[in-house]
C-alpha cells in the first residue's frame, strides 16, 4: 500500500488534480475473479492482480506459474523484461493495458501436521488450491496431490481453522499477510513455482484519458513497479525466517524427492499446451530460457 499511494500522489500532482486515484482493500471488491469481471463491467477502471485475476484476462500469463519453471529471481527479470511487450500485446487484444510487473513471489509448501519427505506424503494432504485457478489444480494433481480442496481467497483462513485444508502453497510474505502462516507446522525449503503480478487498466477508459496523462499512468507504473519487486523480495526472506523463529519447523525432502516433482513438472508444460495456454508461447519462453541458462552457464 506504500505504492500504490506513491502511485496515487504521482497521478494526483502531475495531473494536477484532473485524475483521481481511489483503492480499495483488504476484498471489498470481491475476489480476483470478480474484480476483472467488475473492470469488464466499466464498475472499475483497474487493478492491481495476481496471476489468477491475469490468467481470467489471459491464460498466457499461467505459464510463467507453472511449477519448477521459472527457478530464481534473475530467471524471473530476464523473461518478465524480454516477453513483455509479447504479454503487453495480448493482454491489449483483451481490452486491457498491462502497465507493468510486480510480484507475489516463489511459493514454499506449509504443512498443518506432518512435514512432505516422499512423493507418496503428497496424497495424504488435504491441499489447498485457488478457487478458479482449473490450471494449477490440474497441475497439483499431476505432482500427486490428490485431495485438492479449492476455495476463494478469502475463505482460506476459515477453511484452515476448521481442518478442511490442512496444506497450502504460498511465499512466505502473502502468508505473514494473510495469517494463514499461524494455521501451519512446517514450511518446505523448496518453492513450487513463481507467482507473477501486474498492474492493469481497462483499455477503453485508458484511450478515453488525455495523452499526456496516459503517459502519467505509466510513468507512475514505471518507476514504481520494479523498486516494489525489489522490496517484496527484501521482505520475503525477513518473513521467512521470522516464521522459523516463532516455531515454524523447515521441511527438507531428498533430493529424490526433488527431482521425482521436476521430473512430473517437465512433464506438465506441453500436457495443457494449446488447453489452457498458447503452445508457442510456451515455446518461445522455453527457448528464451534454455539461452539465458545456456549464457550464464558459460559466463561462470
Amino acid at each position: 500500500m506504500d505504492f500504490a499511494n506513491k502511485i496515487k500522489g504521482y497521478v494526483e500532482n502531475r495531473s494536477r488534480g484532473r485524475v483521481k486515484v481511489i483503492w480499495y482493500l483488504a476484498g471489498v471488491m470481491g475476489d480476483e475473479p470478480e474484480v476483472v469481471e467488475k473492470i469488464q463491467a466499466g464498475q472499475l477502471q483497474g487493478a492491481v492482480l495476481t496471476v489468477t485475476g491475469l490468467g481470467k484476462i489471459h491464460p498466457a500469463i499461467r505459464i510463467l506459474s507453472l511449477p519448477f519453471f521459472l527457478q530464481n529471481y534473475h530467471e524471473v527479470d530476464y523473461i518478465l523484461d524480454s516477453m513483455f511487450p509479447e504479454f503487453k500485446r495480448l493482454f491489449d487484444e483483451k481490452g486491457f493495458v498491462l502497465l507493468g510487473f510486480t510480484e507475489v513471489g516463489f511459493p514454499h509448501l506449509f504443512t498443518c501436521s506432518e512435514p512432505v519427505r516422499t512423493v507418496q506424503d503428497l496424497s495424504r494432504l488435504k491441499m489447498w488450491s485457488w478457487k478458479g485457478e482449473d490450471l494449477i489444480e490440474a497441475a497439483l494433481k499431476d505432482l500427486g496431490f490428490d485431495n485438492i480442496r479449492t476455495t476463494s481467497l478469502y475463505e482460506t483462513k476459515g477453511a484452515l481453522e476448521k481442518g478442511l485444508v490442512n496444506a497450502f502453497y504460498v511465499p512466505c510474505y502473502a502468508g505473514l499477510g494473510l495469517q494463514w502462516y499461524s494455521h501451519a507446522k512446517y514450511i518446505s525449503d523448496f518453492t513450487l513455482g513463481y507467482t507473477s503480478s501486474a498492474f492493469v487498466i481497462d483499455k477503453k477508459f485508458f484511450q478515453g484519458l488525455p495523452g499526456d496523462v496516459q503517459n502519467i499512468i505509466q510513468q507512475a507504473s514505471d518507476f514504481m513497479m520494479k523498486p516494489l519487486r525489489t522490496i517484496i523480495r527484501e521482505e520475503e526472506e525477513k518473513a521467512c525466517q521470522g516464521m522459523i523463529r516463532r516455531g515454524i519447523k523447515v521441511s527438507k525432502p531428498s533430493p529424490e524427492f526433488i527431482s521425482e516433482l521436476k521430473k512430473r513438472s517437465q512433464e506438465i508444460y506441453f500436457k495443457y499446451a494449446d488447453q489452457k495456454y498458447p503452445r508457442d508461447l510456451l515455446q518461445k519462453i522455453i527457448d528464451q530460457l534454455e539461452e539465458y541458462r545456456s549464457n550464464k552457464s558459460q559466463n561462470r
